[in-house]
């Protein structure tokens, strides 16, 4: 709740002007039964027509003011639950992108959409109620008990005697409530992430025929939700007879004690009416409260997963970003004894290496051997367990990550492109690309040949996720984006896996002409040989380094791979 008050302390003009206007419309609400008493008594029983369009005419003016007070308090308290949600769904967007890959898959991406959607929602709502009801019905409930006193005090007695079963149904409810809810909120959670599996593997999905199995287990997750949410719902349900129930009794008790008091000519018929209409609001002004803390108990949940997120441990970026400059020179690459585990795992463990500024680095290994955890470790996306890694002489430790990633270009296994144009998406790399930077790195990535013919060119429109491009063509041009970059280290993670021999091959030689360091990691030996360095790389150890010659002699591993892939290449 202290996430919640901080923010909504920003709008503390509308809360207040939300509170004004609460404020005129309660005192109009109050004024009411009192003003219908008077229309009863001083003009209904003794027909005088005079004293009812007076009093009805002043009825009806205050009407219209408190119809106005209503609608202002709905407009700023609108105004500061829309802003409130808007400033806590920049804090976890914000907060998102700069989660630590660890913490990022805990969560998961179900979850995390989740959170910055329904999560922000229920706070939304209960912000808007705070701001309605919970100014609305204690003046309401207080002013009406002070009315009734005023009235009546026996029959306010009466009244009174029911408010402690109410308060006891509510609390009971909100207890019951809130555990169900933050299930409900897990159960949400597990529906979005198999909602998203299937949508993104929907091809693997009817490749294998599993259609029917993925179906079968979102229904399961589906059951499990509608059953957790049936059980909250028909526990908040009980609310609605239960209250309703209590104030119908409460009504028939004041108006057959009340009736009593009139045959004894000591309370007149417009005060058992004005009563009657008082106790409605304070019951009314009580249900409101409670079903303020049923909300609450929901809001509470979601709040209590957007601190959980809020609190995850982030990247250290800082707030003021780094320029990246228009040229830069190659820069040298030392790795000392460095070591990466995961959980305990190691993943890489006591790796070193010396590259001169422009070597060109070749990283190959077995499935799981490290090389992937070694970009991670180069970028800082991953922090080491052991040992450092100096770029052009300085720690990277030492430099900020944005210092740090200003000075790298990555493309990864997995191409990622953004809805957009293809100029917005080369300009990820440099901002400050011009047009004739763009089609050069466009050129030496072998993707001007496709990206020419599109509609529009550098202005043709790609889908989200490169959806409308082939495997090819979306890594061909997220290699585009990264040597639109003037970086100092070029790092391609298996970026070529979905070209063809051919196109690899042109793609590998417009590199050499680059003036960078580069660190290509491939599974195709083809790719590596003419490396100036080369990593073999297993079980997240260095098995052997140095250019392909050398490496055939000495490393048998290295020698194995390639007689394995020559031999196929010339079975195929």
């Amino acid at each position: 709740m202290k996430l919640l008050a901080r923010y909504i302390a920003r709008y503390w003009y509308f809360a207040l002007g939300s509170l004004l206007f609460m404020g005129t419309e309660v005192a109009v609400n109050l004024a009411q039964p009192a003003l219908m008493g008077r229309v009863v008594d001083e003009g209904i029983i003794p027909s005088d027509m005079g004293a009812i369009v007076r009093l009805g005419l002043i009825l009806f003016g205050i009407v219209l003011i408190g119809v106005a007070g209503g609608i202002g308090c709905t407009i700023t308290a609108s105004a500061a639950a829309t802003r409130t949600a808007r400033d806590l769904r920049d804090l976890l967007y914000h907060k998102v992108l700069r989660l630590s890959l660890k913490e990022e898959s805990r969560f998961g991406a179900g979850t995390l959409i989740t959170r910055l959607t329904g999560d922000i929602v229920q706070v939304q709502t209960i912000v808007h109620m705070l701001l309605r009801m919970m100014i609305r019905a204690p003046l309401l409930a207080l002013g009406g008990l002070v009315m009734s006193f005023l009235l009546s005090p026996r029959l306010t007695l009466i009244m009174l005697a029911s408010l402690p079963l109410l308060a006891g149904i509510l609390i009971f409810l909100i207890r019951k409530g809130i555990p169900l809810f933050v299930e409900a909120q897990g159960e949400m959670d597990r529906l979005n992430t198999v909602v998203r599996e299937n949508l993104e593997g929907v091809r693997v999905v009817r490749a294998f025929v599993r259609t029917d199995y993925e179906e079968g287990r979102f229904g399961k997750v589906n059951d499990r939700l509608k059953e957790v949410m049936t059980k909250a719902s028909s526990l908040m349900g009980l609310a609605f007879p239960l209250v309703f129930l209590i104030m119908n009794l409460s009504i028939v008790a004041v108006l057959w004690a009340g009736g009593f008091l009139v045959q004894e000519g000591t309370v007149q018929v417009g005060t058992i009416i004005a009563l009657t209409n008082y106790l409605l609001q304070i019951l009314f002004a009580l249900m409101m409260i409670g079903f303020f803390f049923m909300g609450l108990s929901r809001a509470q949940a979601s709040l209590l997963r957007l601190s959980e997120l809020i609190e995850a441990p982030e990247e250290s970026l800082s707030l003021e970003s780094v320029q990246i400059l228009p040229s830069r020179s190659p820069a040298s690459l030392v790795v000392e004894d460095l070591s990466v585990a995961y959980d305990g795992t190691p993943a890489l463990s006591d790796i070193s290496f010396e590259a001169p500024a422009g070597t060109r680095i070749g990283v190959i290994g077995p499935t799981g051997a490290g090389k992937t955890t070694l970009v991670m470790a180069l970028l800082r996306m991953t922090e080491p367990s052991g040992g450092r890694v100096l770029l052009d002489g300085e720690d990277i430790q030492a430099l900020s990550l944005e210092e740090l990633r200003a000075r790298i270009a990555v493309v990864f296994q997995k191409p990622v492109l953004f809805r957009g144009t293809v100029a917005d998406n080369l300009r990820w790399g440099f901002p400050g690309a011009t047009e004739e930077q763009m089609i050069e790195a466009l050129k030496k990535a072998q993707a001007w040949e496709f990206v020419s013919r599109l509609p529009g060119v550098l202005e043709a429109r790609i889908e989200q996720g490169g959806t409308n491009l082939s495997g090819g063509q979306r890594q061909r041009l997220a290699i585009a984006r990264a040597l639109v970059r003037p970086a100092s280290l070029l790092i391609l993670d298996d970026a070529t896996s979905a070209l063809d021999a051919a196109t690899e091959s042109r793609l590998l030689s417009s590199l050499r002409t680059l003036p960078v360091t580069t660190l290509l990691i491939s599974q195709r030996m083809s790719a590596i040989t003419t490396c100036d360095l080369i990593l073999v790389l297993d079980d997240g150890r260095l098995a052997g380094a140095g250019p392909h010659p050398l490496l055939l002699e000495q490393c048998p591993l290295y020698r194995e791979l390639y007689e394995t892939q020559i031999e196929g290449a010339l079975h195929a």
